[in-house]
């Protein structure tokens, strides 16, 4: 979770509105747009004024401030070849934790090129065959738009014990539902506190992968 994420989380548990929450700790609105492009790393002021002002632990913070950092840099070369009228460019992740910034330079494995019209902030390589009838084969890549939040349905990449993984989610009051798009895999369910082990990373907006597996490559927008 960036900076700019964990503070509009916690505008929403206080019922705020972020522009105001801003300006009553006295900042620019403007710099919430920064923080949301990666176009700005929150200062230590900034970190210290919104752990005060929401009544959070400063690690919380801290956490958020450093998974913007990272955001900042991967979007900083991102940007370069979209200057120059190239395609968009998304970090392939080799690998997820949840102990480090979900785009950690270590975990960046190469920058490709994201399959026109898609808004995508990262990729990852589809590595089972738990959603074959969804057309997602292994070895496809799969780029995923980042927010916490999915619709009952979407195909979502999720993170359970540091173990990154592609499935369709469904959200209830008390329960979160993982369903494979293979008759061999079966659902994943978490009742209760349980669903703190889930943690949804982003939405699956679009596939690339070889045609019959050999052939050329295809590309499918699930957006």
């Amino acid at each position: 979770m960036t900076f700019y994420e964990k503070f509009i989380e916690e505008c929403s548990k206080v019922g705020k509105a972020p522009s105001i929450a801003l300006e009553e700790m006295g900042m620019n609105r403007s710099t919430l747009t920064g923080w949301k492009k990666g176009k700005a790393i929150p200062s230590d002021i900034s970190m210290a004024f919104a752990a005060r002002y929401f009544g959070c632990d400063l690690e919380e913070f801290a956490a958020a401030r450093a998974e913007s950092i990272a955001f900042c840099s991967v979007e900083k070369k991102r940007r370069g070849p979209s200057a120059l009228g190239g395609p968009k460019r998304v970090p392939l992740l080799t690998e997820i934790t949840a102990d480090k910034p979900l785009l950690a330079t270590e975990s960046i494995e190469d920058m490709i090129p994201a399959p026109p019209k898609v808004r995508a902030d990262f990729a990852l390589t589809c590595k089972g065959e738990s959603m074959i009838n969804a057309r997602i084969f292994p070895g496809d890549i799969v780029y995923i738009k980042r927010q916490p939040i999915v619709e009952n349905g979407e195909i979502a990449a999720v993170l359970i014990q540091d173990k990154a993984m592609l499935k369709r989610v469904y959200t209830y009051e008390n329960q979160i539902m993982l369903l494979s798009e293979n008759p061999l895999y079966e659902s994943m369910n978490y009742f209760g506190e349980e669903i703190n082990q889930v943690i949804i990373l982003g939405k699956a907006v679009a596939v690339t992968g070889c045609l019959n597996r050999h052939q050329n490559m295809t590309q499918c927008v699930l957006d």
